[in-house]
C-alpha cells in the first residue's frame, strides 16, 4: 500500500512541529513531506510536488489558508 503523503503549513512553529509529531505518531501511514511557516514557499512546492494531504492553519498574517 502506498503511504499517504502531507505538506503541513502554519506560521506558529510549535504548533507546526506538534502538528507534526501528532501525525507521526498517530498515523504512521501518513509521510510528512515538508512543513512550511511561510504560505508563499508552499506554494511553489505544491505546485512541484503535490501532496495526497494539505493540513492548514486559517489565519496566518500574509495569507489565510483558505487563499492558499
Amino acid at each position: 500500500m502506498k503511504p499517504i503523503t502531507a505538506i503541513l503549513i502554519d506560521d506558529e512553529f510549535t504548533a507546526l512541529k506538534g502538528l507534526q509529531q501528532k501525525v507521526e505518531k498517530l498515523f504512521p501511514n501518513i509521510t510528512v513531506l515538508k512543513t512550511f511557516q511561510k504560505p508563499e514557499d508552499a506554494i511553489d512546492e505544491l505546485d512541484r510536488e503535490p501532496p495526497d494531504i494539505l493540513f492548514l492553519d486559517i489565519e496566518m498574517p500574509r495569507m489565510s489558508g483558505f487563499d492558499v
